[in-house]
């Protein structure tokens, strides 16, 4: 899978660096596009516009994505600890925040959205798009990492 660029305001469009880390180990692992598409269960054309930027996997299409190339999604903090993987993930940051001592409001400002659209999606507990999961955990002083997968019990 190539990377061809699209252009904003005469800037390249890059991928979220979990998407780019994603489409760089697919590649290693030999995965045709069509091939990725049918073991995510997502539209044929769908990952041709992962690697321009121009569209974006959903969570469930990342956590599953992740899990075929032998990885997790994981929350890690400045340390290296991961304190939160897999599709696990999304339920794990209202906790986080609290541990951290961080308001809905400060992660609402620090995101440019309002503090009840925060409490709405802690609430429901759905983190559809990578955008809002990486602001959420960005605003905790954390970052969203490729880990590599913990075996099974």
């Amino acid at each position: 899978m190539t990377r061809r660029l699209l252009m904003d305001r005469g800037r390249p469009i890059e991928p979220h660096p979990i998407v780019a880390d994603l489409l760089d180990l697919s590649a290693k692992a030999g995965l045709t596009v069509v091939e990725l598409a049918e073991r995510l269960g997502v539209g044929a054309t769908s990952p041709y516009r992962w690697p321009t930027g121009e569209g974006a996997p959903s969570m469930a299409v990342l956590h599953r994505w992740a899990a075929v190339l032998g990885r997790e999604l994981a929350v890690v903090d400045s340390e290296g600890r991961v304190l939160a993987r897999g599709p696990a993930l999304g339920a794990a940051l209202p906790g986080l925040r609290r541990e951290r001592r961080v308001t809905q409001a400060r992660v609402a400002r620090s995101r440019g959205i309002s503090q009840s659209s925060i409490w709405r999606q802690e609430k429901a507990g759905e983190w559809r798009t990578l955008a809002s999961v990486d602001g959420y955990v960005r605003a905790l002083g954390l970052r969203l990492e490729l880990v590599v997968a913990e075996e099974g019990p």
